[in-house]
């Protein structure tokens, strides 16, 4: 298995998250769909995820086009569903869904469904995707 694979099986490929050590936020400190809609449709992502850096476009139409350093550039669907999380469908590794807080600075915490918790920059547009 590729160590791309394991990456992908073992954490939150959606942003690179960086695993925190602080416990849940209130529920009411997240994100409801409509604000989650709002900040990611037509709107980017980075961060670092296990060591390897990656940059995300979020399209209004549903689709996130994601690239990890290293890795190919992949279209991901993405979504916003019924209990208030960001989602995206990464195929044979499965739906993966987050939380959302604003934090200061342009970052977002996101809480995956597993409890892992993470950190990604927020940009307004799209950003360039080279890594170079």
């Amino acid at each position: 298995m590729s160590k791309l694979k394991t990456g992908f099986r073992a954490g939150a490929i959606a942003f690179g998250m960086l695993a925190l050590s602080s416990g849940f936020a209130a529920a009411n400190d997240f994100m409801n769909a409509k604000e989650i809609q709002t900040l990611m449709a037509g709107n980017s992502i980075s961060g670092v995820h296990k060591g390897t850096p990656y940059k995300q476009n979020n399209h209004a139409d549903g689709i996130a086009v994601v690239w990890m350093k290293g890795d190919k550039v992949r279209n991901i669907p993405w979504h916003v569903n019924d209990k208030d999380q960001y989602c995206e469908d990464w195929g044979e590794w499965g739906v993966i869904c987050f939380n959302f807080m604003k934090l200061p600075d342009d970052k977002i915490k996101s809480v995956r469904t597993d409890g892992v918790e993470g950190v990604a920059n927020w940009h307004k547009g799209f950003i360039d995707l080279n890594h170079e």
